[in-house]
């Protein structure tokens, strides 16, 4: 109990205080844990000073009502002021339940611990010390089970990966396969292109001669086979020039023929000589009058001649 002071003020606090305390614990023993835990909330405010038994008391009505964070705060500060080795053991005694409804069991096995070391022969804290190991170990269990579980699931994603890593790469290299056979594809084409083309060039060229070949009708026909038959002449002409010189390179005693040719005609080596250069000098203008002629010809003919 509570004594009075001196003072006015004193007394009128002491009173107070008082009065909360026993609405407080009739509220305990009637189970309204909600109108004790205010009530001891105001008397703790009209004195501080109030033995920890109080705050004890305060957080078992947390405790009671549910309200696991604030019975957690009242039961760790009332254990610095505690002198009883009973109360100390109960206010450990809730921080293991405390830690059970967390389903933190190796917390609460450490305050059960703390419990039966103030006072050992506290059967509740020893049961329920009991209890938290058993659920630790099934806890652990359960976490060695998911993780077993869990390695065999890695694996098969660490499969799929790989399998699609190998689906990329020969993807990667499906596409540059497929472009190299569609350059050699052009390439051919362009090949088979190139050879069409020379064919079909060489198939008018070809035409072209033939063409050339055949006999033209009408006026410019027979023009052109007069032309070609005096060409063929003058070629004849050349040809036989071109080998009586030959022939006298490489036959010294056919040019001594000659000779005795012009000996026996009565002719000497320079009649010979003016007489070839006459000859060549009407063959001269025999075929400037033919190119001249053929002009004319054009000009009074029935077309051009190409």
């Amino acid at each position: 109990m509570l004594t009075a002071t001196a003072s006015g003020d004193g007394f009128n606090t002491i009173a107070k205080t008082n009065s909360l305390l026993k609405k407080a614990e009739k509220a305990m023993k009637e189970k309204s844990f909600r109108i004790a835990s205010k009530t001891y909330e105001e008397a703790l405010k009209e004195n501080p000073d109030l033995p920890a038994q109080t705050r004890l008391n305060l957080a078992h009505a947390y405790f009671e009502n549910g309200q696991n964070r604030l019975a957690q705060k009242n039961y760790l500060s009332s254990l610095n002021g505690l002198s009883s080795v009973t109360q100390k053991s109960n206010a450990c005694l809730q921080l293991g339940n405390l830690s059970i409804r967390e389903k933190d069991y190796k917390s609460a096995l450490n305050w059960y611990q703390k419990s039966l070391l103030h006072q050992p022969d506290n059967t509740t804290a020893r049961r329920n010390f009991e209890m938290a190991w058993k659920l630790n170990k099934e806890k652990e269990e359960e976490n060695e089970k998911e993780k077993k579980n869990q390695s065999p699931e890695r694996n098969s994603g660490n499969e799929n990966q790989q399998n699609q890593q190998q689906k990329d790469q020969s993807k990667g290299q499906s596409e540059p396969e497929q472009n190299k056979s569609n350059r050699n594809q052009n390439g051919k084409g362009r090949d088979s292109s190139q050879q069409e083309n020379q064919k079909s060039e060489g198939k008018e060229r070809t035409k072209d001669k033939e063409e050339s070949k055949k006999p033209e009708t009408g006026k410019r026909g027979e023009e052109k086979q007069e032309e070609g038959k005096e060409e063929e002449k003058d070629e004849a002409g050349k040809e036989s020039r071109k080998k009586t010189n030959e022939s006298r390179e490489e036959d010294p005693d056919s040019y001594r023929m000659d000779k005795k040719k012009l000996k026996e005609s009565g002719l000497n080596e320079e009649q010979a000589k003016n007489m070839l250069k006459a000859m060549r000098q009407s063959e001269v203008k025999y075929l400037q009058q033919r190119q001249f002629k053929g002009k004319n010809n054009t000009k009074s003919g029935s077309g051009p001649r190409w």
